[in-house]
């Protein structure tokens, strides 16, 4: 039996802390579900060492790519470059700190498997995440609810599963360079593909890289412009969109 391929894409900006074990712990990944043939890292105009490690890894392992920017261009784009430079039967989206761990894959494929052109991860376990940064965050998913009429549990979580074509044509439409991103790809999704929510086990870096005031800031400013061009499109007004599927 051929398992399918996956593509792992990990966008990464100022990593050099993480990203040597992270890369090692997806290299020495092994699964009778599917099999990881490509790791694409996407420097996204590190400072840092982070380059110097990519190539470090690339020397060791052939399945490691590199794409890289000259500028910080932001995690959505580098999402978007990384997809588009994949070539696998599916493509996995990932933090590079793997709070979800790569055992999780396995779920999601299986619900590739059975249909779902986009299955995403939704942190039920949150292992030490602090209680600002768990209000924030359920305060943003309320946010993006009754702005965009959508019922995503979790649009945020940074493990995210595409079947190719799905994830090459949702990621073509998509503009968004912020960490608003994912909630524009999922609202893209809607109406064209099937998608899945996943319960993933999920624990909380303390290196994270997203800071509270300024990119919340520039999340919630995001999804009004989202729900601006969705109510411009659709000028009858927006239905409440549900997934029924989970």
């Amino acid at each position: 039996m051929t398992v399918p391929t996956v593509s792992v894409v990990v966008p990464a900006y100022n990593e050099e802390r993480r990203l040597a074990q992270s890369l090692e712990r997806i290299m020495d990944h092994r699964s009778c579900v599917c099999s990881v043939d490509e790791i694409i890292v996407v420097d996204d105009g590190s400072r840092d060492c982070t380059a110097e490690l990519v190539e470090r890894a690339q020397a060791f392992d052939g399945r490691v790519r590199a794409v890289r920017f000259t500028k910080n261009r932001g995690k959505g784009a580098a999402v978007r470059a990384g997809v588009a430079a994949s070539t696998s039967d599916w493509i996995l989206v990932t933090d590079t700190d793997l709070s979800t761990p790569l055992i999780e894959l396995d779920s999601l494929v299986r619900y590739g498997d059975l249909g779902y052109d986009v299955v995403i991860g939704v942190r039920r376990i949150r292992h030490n995440q602090p209680l600002h940064r768990r209000i924030v965050g359920h305060g943003f998913n309320l946010f993006v609810r009754a702005a965009l009429g959508v019922d995503f549990a979790d649009t945020q979580c940074g493990f995210k599963l595409y079947e190719r074509r799905a994830g090459k044509d949702l990621f073509s439409r998509q503009h968004l360079d912020s960490y608003a991103f994912d909630v524009e790809v999922l609202l893209l999704a809607l109406g064209r593909y099937r998608v899945r929510e996943v319960p993933v086990f999920w624990a909380h870096t303390p290196l994270s890289r997203v800071a509270l005031g300024r990119d919340s800031v520039r999340m919630f400013a995001d999804v009004l412009s989202l729900r601006r061009t969705r109510t411009a499109l659709e000028p009858h007004g927006t239905a409440r969109l549900r997934l029924t599927e989970r």
